[in-house]
């Protein structure tokens, strides 16, 4: 569940040294709510993100902010990117302008709930990654992707990309048994069912068709990180397969 909480992880082998300045040691603090702040996710306001963001950087001598670039829960999508997209992409342009003034960079985490698009668009997780059939959540999650590398591709507060979080813990779980990420009154729905289930060889092709699409969305040809958490720890960061 989303917190307003900012954790220190590990992430010297961040390879973005394009976005960053290489005299400097890359040292990574995770701050999920960052732009949940801004977009009401959590309580709180931006004066206070973009305090935390200069404690953090221009205090601490943090480089790079691991942020989640999506909400947590679909209701608070579904009334922003869902509804407006140009006034959440325009209010995301404050938010990289406020963590260039405090000089961090930021790591965009795209899809940090691995249930929030498909709960987002009344679909179960696992058709996403069944690549043999339409997919409405699938569609949802390239269409955000796209437009926000496309947008945020030239800018060098953007130290990279990375896929989500701990989405390798769901992998072969019985969702009908575990019943993860529920919360109806914020746009879930009330249950999990088999149709949630997935596989590694399902979350393997889906996050190829989406590296491949950020890849060719980021003309600087930065690493497009596909990394999944496990633990609250980044265990696997592989630069871009396409």
């Amino acid at each position: 569940m989303p917190r307003a909480s900012w954790w220190v992880t590990a992430l010297g082998l961040l390879a973005a040294a394009v976005a960053l300045d290489s005299s400097k040691p890359f040292v990574s603090v995770t701050a999920v709510d960052a732009w949940w702040l801004y977009i009401g996710e959590v309580a709180g306001s931006r004066a206070e993100s973009a305090a935390h963001m200069r404690d953090a950087c221009t205090g601490a001598g943090f480089t790079v902010l691991r942020v989640s670039a999506t909400s947590f829960w679909p209701d608070i999508m579904r009334a922003t990117w869902f509804a407006n997209r140009t006034a959440y992409l325009e209010l995301f342009d404050t938010f990289i302008n406020d963590a260039a003034a405090a000089n961090c960079s930021v790591l965009l985490d795209l899809f940090w709930n691995p249930f929030m698009f498909a709960d987002a668009v009344g679909e179960p997780l696992g058709v996403s990654m069944d690549l043999t059939r339409p997919s409405l959540a699938r569609t949802a999650m390239l269409d955000f992707a796209g437009a926000l590398v496309t947008r945020y591709a030239h800018t060098r507060t953007v130290a990279g990309w990375e896929w989500g979080n701990e989405w390798n813990l769901l992998v072969d779980l019985n969702m009908t048994a575990q019943q993860p990420a529920l919360a109806p009154g914020r746009g879930t729905p009330a249950s999990r069912s088999a149709a949630d289930n997935f596989s590694t060889d399902g979350l393997m092709g889906l996050m190829q068709v989406v590296t491949t699409a950020v890849t060719a969305a980021d003309p600087l040809q930065r690493p497009a990180y596909m990394c999944i958490d496990i633990h609250e720890q980044p265990v696997l960061c592989a630069a871009a397969m396409a």
